[in-house]
């Protein structure tokens, strides 16, 4: 290739696709087309007006470059606004959502219009990183806009991207109306975890509450074994950790979080914080006393998920806040291959 036939070039980069959209394609092929005419519409008049250029569109996904950081952030930030409030009475099989990543890097231009560096692959790879409604963002694009946008920035650590040597520090953008509307956005969340997860995930669910009432109807309330009596009356779930190593397994732990903070929130009298309120401590390193202090509960609710081939391990465990106290902790490990056998298990128990 010589140098008259690419142009090289520092940009700010950012990758979207439609979450979902093979398994709709699949389900109902003329809503789907539908809704990717619709949300290719959307997109596009919002790069324009923050100054993008749509390099190309592969399926249900585009390729943008931006003249600068804060303006590529401030359009994905637009872009989750409008898809939000078109989706706020919208029925669920005909909702859009969309995941976005962002990074600065080199990008070349080729004659032929394809577009090629280590910069279109990093931004390609955080991408899914994000999540349905999201927003991640590399370091770089962080360090570029930390003061200058209206949304506030999470800290994800370092990230081992496919096919790139060095671990990444990435954030994710906590979108304004997230803390602003938490009920709408933890109601939909609710709705697409109720949605997507599988039986097996269900299945804990009903073994955490039927723990819950197994404490509540035995003791008179949530009581601890050490002298002096405590009351649990609020709690927290935190994002479960997905030890997995795939991250293309994220929406286990990410269901089952949503799932945990809608079911438990069902529990009377237990006043449970929502999935918007504690998505921000994903990957924290604050410490069950930090976490329950900033969100006022009594107690945590934490765990992980751990999948290897057909095999999947989940544990859960329920910790005092004050006293960083672990009143009790359950794990299941079964084959994914029969889910409604586990799941009569776990009600049997």
């Amino acid at each position: 290739m010589s140098a008259g036939t690419e142009q090289r070039k520092l940009a700010a980069i950012m990758f979207t696709d439609m979450v979902g959209y093979s398994a709709l394609a699949q389900r109902d092929e003329k809503l789907a087309l539908e809704l990717l005419e619709e949300h290719r519409s959307l997109l596009r008049s919002l790069f324009l007006r923050f100054n993008g250029r749509e390099v190309k569109t592969i399926g249900d996904a585009f390729l943008v470059e931006f003249h600068s950081a804060l303006e590529a952030a401030q359009c994905a930030i637009e872009i989750q606004r409008t898809l939000a409030k078109r989706n706020h009475d919208v029925a669920a099989a005909r909702r859009i959502e969309v995941r976005i990543g962002i990074h600065i890097g080199d990008m070349v231009q080729r004659a032929d219009g394809d577009v090629l560096g280590d910069g279109v692959n990093i931004a390609s790879r955080i991408e899914p990183l994000a999540g349905a409604n999201g927003i991640c963002i590399s370091v770089d694009v962080e360090r570029q806009i930390r003061n200058t946008i209206e949304a506030s920035l999470v800290k994800l650590g370092p990230k081992e991207l496919k096919n790139i040597q060095v671990p990444m520090e990435l954030f994710r953008i906590v979108l304004p109306w997230e803390k602003e509307q938490p009920l709408s956005v933890e109601r939909r969340a609710s709705e697409r975890g109720g949605r997507r997860l599988r039986p097996l995930v269900v299945a804990v669910i009903l073994l955490v509450m039927g723990l819950g009432w197994w404490a509540l109807n035995k003791r008179g309330g949530w009581r601890g074994s050490q002298a002096g009596e405590f009351h649990i009356a609020s709690l927290a779930v935190k994002p479960l950790d997905d030890f997995s190593g795939d991250t293309s397994q994220a929406y286990l732990s990410d269901g089952m979080t949503e799932a945990l903070c809608s079911s438990l929130g069902n529990v009377s009298g237990l006043r449970v914080r929502g999935r918007a309120s504690v998505m921000r401590y994903k990957n924290s390193a604050k410490s069950i006393k930090e976490m329950a202090r900033e969100l006022e509960v009594d107690a945590i609710v934490e765990g992980s998920i751990q999948r290897a081939g057909n095999q999947v391990l989940i544990t859960v465990q329920l910790i005092e806040a004050g006293t960083d106290r672990h009143l009790w902790a359950t794990n299941y490990k079964r084959d994914l291959s029969d889910f409604f056998k586990v799941q009569n298990e776990v009600a049997q128990a």
